[in-house]
């Protein structure tokens, strides 16, 4: 019991300023010893590696910077690219387009020209055939697939009006 009474007697106060005053010295004395190294020359190994850790500091700023500048650049000449896709695809676009329009006009003539040869033939056999009244199964099927051809060629004039009502009244020999 008489040792917690003496504890209550210490001036805590005196402790502390104690304390903080032995922190203060050994700090003074350390930055001090710093010093003093640093002026004669001595290298201490923290102070070789807060001098390495800077030296790395500043090498990777400087790695950050050139990263930084290289991928400004790729972005930019990415940006330069994509609009010269984008010109391209445009132009190819547009010559697509012609061609296919081209590629209409030119069915459409050769659609033109077969439907004129296939009616002619129609005709030809409609002349033939017309005053005799009759025909082969072979020269009917023949002729049906000229038609067919005909009308899936765009063919739709006086032949689907006029022939092909007669032609169907045929009838086929045996």
């Amino acid at each position: 019991m008489e040792i917690i009474t003496e504890l209550t007697k210490l001036d805590y106060k005196s402790i502390f300023i104690a304390i903080f005053v032995i922190f203060a010295g050994i700090k003074t004395y350390i930055s001090l010893f710093e010093w003093l190294t640093g002026k004669l020359g001595l290298e201490t190994k923290g102070m070789k590696k807060k001098r390495e850790e800077h030296k790395q500091i500043i090498l990777n700023t400087k790695a950050i910077k050139e990263l930084s500048k290289i991928h400004e650049e790729s972005v930019t000449q990415s940006i330069r690219h994509d609009e010269k896709l984008k010109d391209d695809i445009l132009t190819l676009t547009s010559t697509v387009k012609e061609i296919a329009d081209k590629l209409n006009i030119m069915q459409n003539k050769i659609d033109h020209t077969e439907m004129a040869k296939l009616k002619n033939q129609i005709l030809s056999y409609y002349k033939k055939y017309k005053d005799i009244g009759e025909w082969d199964e072979f020269e009917s099927d023949v002729f049906w697939d000229l038609y067919d051809s005909y009308i899936s060629h765009g063919g739709n004039s006086f032949v689907k009006k006029d022939i092909e009502p007669i032609m169907r009244e045929l009838h086929i020999k045996n």
